[in-house]
């Protein structure tokens, strides 16, 4: 829809142009109205000229620059023909003239309008001394205009600073959300096509084998559920208490170590170091990059063996997971690779990723531990 002039004015200009023309009008037909100086002679003119300063006010928002050089222009010619009554009704009306150029017209072009203001100071004033007095006067109406338009740019750009954080953390929260639901589903459900796979070949020839693949493969699908819950859960603003609490001593490597044994990976862990209590941000990267990482060998490697290596060191934890599969020549990264190495930069920590020359590929990843955790 086009959008005019008159669409996009304020009715409150309306309301103020009528109320200022009535008044400038009752000071010249009225003697002695609104404290202005009876006339008696070229009342017909004044009145003309009066329209030309009150009626441009309807655009004081749209057209500041045309509205003050009418308005100020009929002022000035007053001033050159004949007396005017100069009552508070102008005053007000040259005020808010002033006001509205610095308020409303465009920088830095709007800073030119003190010249304009400048000018009619010395075509109305009656001396050097009346004439300082007319600039003070309207150029401090046009300062504070021009206040109040770099206040309201200030807090304006503030607000479009402020939106644009918010989406950006929106944007970075929802890219969170979903590694973890990456990292969640991935490897659950790896473990369970692998399980359902062993049951399915040992039932026959070992039904009890069989049934403890069938059972893990209940366990993790009830293990996915509540893991899926927890991380949705941050999408309705849930009561993080009731959620999980947050691990910070690296234990629940033990879990995903046991859970791929379970899918018949054969994988052990090697800690070193002594074991201290973490940021729980970086509990979870390493957990999630053990998990990510167990998930490709299923997928790459099948059933190589596999060695996990968490190393404490002072100032930061190494985890390292490397299997002895075949040997890969190129390895096209993905989303699991490039999740694990945004966990690991987003906590100062750097991600290497690598094949073996003797077959095999390398995850390793070192996470600052910058202070300890209670």
């Amino acid at each position: 829809m086009r959008t005019t002039t008159w669409s996009r004015l304020e009715p409150v200009d309306l309301v103020v142009a009528a109320a200022l023309t009535l008044a400038l009008q009752a000071e010249i037909w009225i003697p002695g109205v609104l404290g202005a100086e009876s006339v008696t002679e070229d009342r017909l003119l004044l009145s003309l000229t009066s329209l030309a300063v009150s009626i441009p006010l309807v655009v004081r928002r749209t057209h500041p620059w045309p509205m003050a050089i009418i308005a100020l222009g009929a002022e000035v010619v007053q001033q050159l023909l004949t007396t005017p009554p100069e009552g508070l009704a102008n005053l007000v009306t040259m005020l808010l003239v002033c006001y509205s150029l610095g308020r409303y017209a465009r920088r830095p072009r709007g800073y030119a309008g003190i010249l304009l203001i400048a000018a009619v100071a010395f075509g109305v004033g009656q001396d050097l001394a009346d004439n300082t007095f007319v600039l003070l006067v309207l150029g401090a109406a046009w300062s504070a205009g021009l206040v109040v338009a770099v206040r309201t740019d200030d807090l304006g750009a503030l607000e479009l600073r402020r939106l644009a954080a918010t989406r950006a953390g929106a944007e970075e929260e929802r890219l969170r959300i979903a590694r973890e639901l990456h990292d969640v589903v991935a490897h659950r459900v790896s473990m369970m096509v692998v399980q359902s796979e062993l049951a399915d070949a040992m039932l026959e020839r070992d039904p009890g084998r069989a049934r403890e693949a069938i059972v893990a493969v209940e366990s993790t699908g009830r293990e996915a559920l509540a893991e899926l819950r927890s991380v949705l859960g941050l999408m309705h603003d849930v009561d993080r208490a009731s959620l999980a609490p947050v691990d910070t001593e690296l234990s629940r490597l033990g879990e995903v170590i046991d859970e791929a044994r379970a899918g018949g990976l054969p994988v052990t862990l090697e800690t070193t170091g002594t074991a201290r209590a973490v940021p729980p941000a970086v509990a979870l990267a390493a957990f999630r990059i053990v998990q990510e990482s167990l998930t490709n060998v299923v997928r790459h490697a099948a059933s190589a063996a596999t060695t996990v290596r968490l190393r404490y060191r002072p100032g930061d934890v190494e985890v390292t997971v490397e299997n002895d599969g075949p040997v890969l020549a190129a390895v096209r990264p993905g989303h699991g690779l490039a999740g694990m190495g945004e966990r690991a930069t987003f906590l100062g920590g750097t991600l290497t990723t690598e094949p073996l020359r003797s077959g095999g590929f390398r995850v390793c990843a070192t996470l600052p531990t910058p202070q300890a955790v209670p």
